[in-house]
């Protein structure tokens, strides 16, 4: 078993160095341990999300943020094939985060009412929306 620059990542390995992309996990991991409080902490979960925290790119954090938005301006991203498909449903290349900034601060938009909906109220469905939205459509478009 021969392993690549960044050493075996969950069986694989890659053929190049990708050791500080692959800790954009760990900022998941830390968006999830902000959750735990009751109430969830938020406001650290969002500047995590924003801000990044453990992904290093060139001297700058790398941001799960950074990866939904650049689908809006990248248009060499607006050509695969994930990219089309959830643009063409729902209605704009960076709707995870414009979804993901609403759950975040408990505000309305198209993809949900955090502030005056039933959503608004139940930080357990605010949380999952916010764990599944990075973890299945930014992180897995992006990928």
């Amino acid at each position: 078993d021969v392993s690549g620059p960044s050493g075996t990542l969950a069986g694989y390995n890659p053929a190049s160095d990708v050791e500080q992309h692959a800790r954009i996990d760990m900022d998941i991991r830390d968006i999830e341990a902000a959750h735990a409080s009751d109430p969830p902490d938020y406001v650290t979960s969002k500047g995590i999300y924003t801000n990044g925290k453990n992904s290093d790119s060139n001297g700058e954090f790398r941001t799960i943020q950074g990866f939904s938005k650049d689908y809006a301006t990248n248009t060499d991203y607006q050509t695969e094939p994930f990219a089309i498909l959830a643009n063409n449903f729902w209605g704009a290349w960076d709707y995870g985060d414009q979804h993901l900034i609403a759950a975040f601060d408990g505000t309305d938009n198209s993809y949900g009412n955090y502030a005056t909906g039933a959503l608004g109220s139940d930080h357990g469905a605010r949380k999952q929306i916010i764990k599944k939205v990075i973890k299945l459509r930014v992180e897995m478009e992006f990928a």
